[in-house]
């Protein structure tokens, strides 16, 4: 699923997942310290199922996948994810900002 247009807050903006960002998603997820909070594997654990859900994660019929950059210079901090509930009306919603910009107040902004 694609946004129609980015979601724009004061310091940083979510906008749709693009391939040249799986990369800095990866990096990120699947980093010991980052991925502590996360239902990733690290590294050494990742199969081959599991890349096939990186290398399609722009294709997702499913729900949506996003960046979280900061606004003005485009930097990439984090990523979010937003699945629709069964009522239609919600979203189940994750986020990950990289360890970098930690204790910062992105999560609750994103």
């Amino acid at each position: 699923m694609k946004l129609e247009q980015r979601i724009q807050g004061k310091r940083i903006c979510l906008r749709n997942y693009k391939e040249s960002d799986l990369t800095f998603l990866t990096d990120m997820w699947l980093d010991e310290e980052n991925g502590k909070y996360l239902s990733d594997p690290t590294n050494e654990y990742v199969d081959r199922i599991y890349q096939k859900a990186l290398d399609t994660l722009g294709e997702s019929a499913y729900g949506y996948y996003l960046v979280i950059e900061l606004t003005g210079t485009g930097e990439r901090i984090g990523s979010a994810s937003m699945f629709p509930n069964e009522d239609g009306q919600s979203f189940d919603v994750g986020y990950c900002i990289h360890k970098s910009c930690w204790k910062r107040g992105y999560g609750s902004e994103a």
